[in-house]
C-alpha cells in the first residue's frame, strides 16, 4: 500500500491518500484524523491489520487522478515533520569544521568518498522538504 499526502481540491485541506495506480482515494474522508500516513500506520498496527487488507479496506469510494493532483501542484511531501534526518554526506565545509573541532586526521569525513558504507547523517528543519516531482535544490559543495 503506497500512502500520498495532497491538498484536496474539493475543500483544499491536507489529505492522507492511497493511491492504486493512477488511482487516489482519501484515508481522510474516512477518517478525519488521518492526515500523517505515520498515525494511520500504529492504528492499523494496533487493529492487526496488514498493509494488503488495510489497502483494500480504504480504497473505495471516489476517487482522485494522481497525475492531475500532480499537474495542479497538489502533492505534498510525504510526512510533515519537524525535521528531517537522513543518511548521506551534507557538505564539504563539515567536514573541514569537523575536523577542525575534533582535530582528527583521517575522520569518517574525510573517508565518504572512499568508505564502502560511510555512516554519516543529514539533519535539517521541514523547510528541505519537497513535494514528489518538485526539484530538489543542492549546493555547490554539496
Amino acid at each position: 500500500m503506497k500512502t500520498i499526502r495532497f491538498l484536496h481540491p474539493d475543500d483544499d485541506r491536507v489529505h492522507l491518500g492511497i493511491l492504486e495506480g493512477d488511482a487516489v482515494y482519501s484515508v481522510t474522508k474516512r477518517v478525519p484524523a488521518w492526515t500523517e500516513p505515520i498515525a494511520m500506520w500504529h492504528a492499523l498496527r494496533a487493529l492487526d491489520l496488514s498493509p494488503a487488507e488495510a489497502g483494500k479496506r480504504l480504497a473505495t469510494g471516489a476517487c482522485l487522478s494522481f497525475a492531475d493532483l500532480e499537474r495542479q501542484g497538489r502533492l505534498l511531501p510525504p510526512v510533515a515533520a519537524p525535521e528531517v534526518w537522513a543518511s548521506g554526506v551534507t557538505y564539504e565545509r563539515s567536514l573541514d569544521a569537523r575536523n577542525a573541532e575534533t582535530q582528527v586526521k583521517d575522520s569518517v569525513y574525510d573517508r565518504v568518498y572512499t568508505a564502502e558504507r560511510p555512516e554519516l547523517f543529514f539533519k535539517a528543519t521541514r523547510d528541505r522538504l519537497v513535494a514528489p516531482g518538485k526539484p530538489l535544490r543542492l549546493r555547490s559543495d554539496s
